[in-house]
């Protein structure tokens, strides 16, 4: 089942790719524009300001969990349909807001370039279309971080990094931009690292014995004392007795997740710091119940960057660990 479901997430992004290079295919698209997880939303200014406004922010720009300062999920930017150069067509996600005789919601791939979806919501009325919003807003933003995750590991296929370290020592695969490199290898730990503009992404993969990592109520206390023991140890700071550990100020969120059948995986979110020193960020954990080699296997991110906003930074590390495969 696990294998099925990797070469389909394979197949997908070998199709992404071909989408974004195959311009003799699509002679009359251009190639789609815009930052990462950003949506180009097209509607009157009124709506915009009013309870449509509001009701697609609540739906696709909430406040995203585990990060250390306040980001939404997704960056809209709103246009005005009057607009005559019409700048928004060619952006990646677009989301139409529009008054007209038939009520209805509609998806449409690769519109106006590609890749790209356009969402439109289509109503009589106010009424009509937040009740599409209220039905169809997850749908949208889901599909939207969807593909923006099939975006980052589109590009990551077209140069990936060398993970040989990674398979022959925790048997697994995972899609790694080359602008990585291993900072630590160790007897059961990695770490890689790159550097940003001004801090630095890390990825972790680790493991323990599954008689150490209980799966109970203490799930959470279980998860921070394996990971505090595993970066006390190999995560240290500049100053002395300095070391990596998770930020006891706020709990860890934890929700259970699939990705192979049979195996019991988790995701943790929440944030780090360091013992007497004044570095943090965000860390994004996934543990996986591996019975088959009497491990819990850790693949672990966190972001180093304080002066720049730490969402798209996070979710090039969910992009990297959803790609892992168990060979």
């Amino acid at each position: 089942m696990r294998k099925a479901n990797f070469f389909y997430i394979q197949l997908l992004i070998l199709v992404f790719i071909t989408c974004i290079n195959c311009t003799g295919k699509s002679p009359n698209l251009v190639s789609s524009e815009g930052g990462l997880n950003e949506v180009a939303i097209v509607i009157d200014n009124d709506l915009w300001k009013g309870e449509i406004g509001d009701s697609l922010r609540e739906k696709l720009a909430y406040p995203l969990d585990g990060l250390s300062t306040e980001e939404t999920a997704l960056l809209l930017k709103q246009f005005s349909p009057k607009l005559t150069n019409n700048v928004f067509r060619y952006m990646r996600n677009i989301v139409v807001i529009e008054t007209s005789n038939e009520t209805e919601f509609i998806h449409v791939e690769n519109e106006f370039a590609t890749p790209q979806n356009v969402f439109y919501f289509r109503g009589k009325n106010v009424q009509d279309i937040l009740e599409l919003i209220t039905l169809h807003g997850e749908f949208v933003e889901s599909s939207i971080r969807f593909y923006e995750l099939l975006e980052i590991q589109s590009k990551i296929a077209m140069a990936p990094f060398n993970d040989k370290h990674i398979k022959d020592k925790f048997h697994i695969s995972m899609l790694i931009p080359d602008k990585y490199n291993y900072a630590l290898i160790s007897n059961n730990f990695i770490w890689l690292k790159r550097d940003t503009s001004v801090g630095s992404n890390s990825i972790m993969v680790y493991e323990v014995p599954i008689s150490r990592f209980e799966n109970s109520k203490a799930l959470i206390n279980n998860f921070v004392e394996v990971r505090d023991s595993i970066t006390q140890k190999y995560i240290k700071g500049s100053e002395l007795n300095s070391f990596m550990h998770v930020n006891h100020s706020y709990s860890p969120l934890v929700k259970k997740v699939f990705f192979e059948e049979g195996m019991d995986s988790y995701e943790f979110r929440g944030n780090w710091d360091l013992t007497n020193n004044y570095m943090e960020g965000p860390y994004l954990c996934y543990v996986f119940k591996d019975n088959r080699n009497d491990r819990y296997l850790f693949v672990d991110g966190f972001v180093y960057n304080p002066t720049q906003p730490n969402r798209d930074y996070i979710f090039e590390i969910e992009a990297i660990i959803k790609s892992i495969f168990f060979n």
